[in-house]
Order: structure tokens, then C-alpha cells, then sequence
């Protein structure tokens, strides 16, 4: 779960401060994002069901993904994934993901996205 989502999260490792999470922080120690991950994600990891809802190309060629997930214990939460297909590393040509946070209600209203 927290480990794949740092694997393929496209701040993950470097020194720059990254919105990965919608707000400031470093994605350099992977026990620093575990942390944020548990935290701020604790709907997303071990979740009954995942469903996308909506995907689209944002004006700056990034997908939007909207995802309704069903909790552990049942409740419906809602994310937005920003995602990209990386031109280099390890991850060339797969999708990774630029931005993960959870929106206030079901219609994907996000303090965050301003920020992304």
C-alpha cells in the first residue's frame, strides 16, 4: 500500500519541497511520507473497494482522477489523483502520480487544488 504509493509518487526521493499531498512538505525520507501517507491517506490503504469516477487532461496536459473508495470500516471517501507519465528513471512511460489528496465531499471540492 504506503509503499507503492511512494514508489511511484513523482516527488518521491528528491530535496525539493513537493505538494504531493496538496499541502507543503519533503518527500525525501520514505518514513516521513509513511507518516504523512497513514495520516492524511488512512481512507485510501486498506480499503474494501476503489472506484474511478471521472478521469480527465487538465489545460496543463496532467489527468485528473476521481476516485470514490469504500474505507475499512465502510465509509465512502472520495480522492483526487493528479497523475503523469514519466519521461525518465526507473518509472519511464508509466503513469505516476503528482498529486494525492482527499476532497471534502462527492463532488471533488479541494481546498488543495488551487495548489496542484
Amino acid at each position: 500500500g504506503v509503499q507503492v504509493l511512494y514508489e511511484f509518487a513523482v516527488d518521491a526521493g528528491t530535496m525539493e519541497r513537493s505538494r504531493y499531498f496538496g499541502f507543503s512538505s519533503d518527500m525525501y525520507h520514505y518514513d516521513h511520507f509513511q507518516g504523512k501517507a497513514l495520516n492524511h491517506m488512512n481512507g485510501l490503504v486498506s480499503c474494501q473497494s476503489w472506484e474511478i469516477e471521472e478521469e480527465f487532461v487538465r489545460d496543463d496536459g496532467r489527468t485528473q482522477c476521481h476516485v470514490k473508495v469504500l474505507d475499512k470500516a465502510g465509509k465512502e471517501r472520495f480522492f483526487i489523483f493528479i497523475m503523469v507519465v514519466r519521461s525518465f528513471g526507473k518509472w519511464e512511460n508509466c503513469w505516476n502520480t503528482h498529486r494525492l489528496f482527499e476532497a471534502e465531499d462527492a463532488e471533488y471540492n479541494s481546498k488543495y487544488l488551487q495548489f496542484v
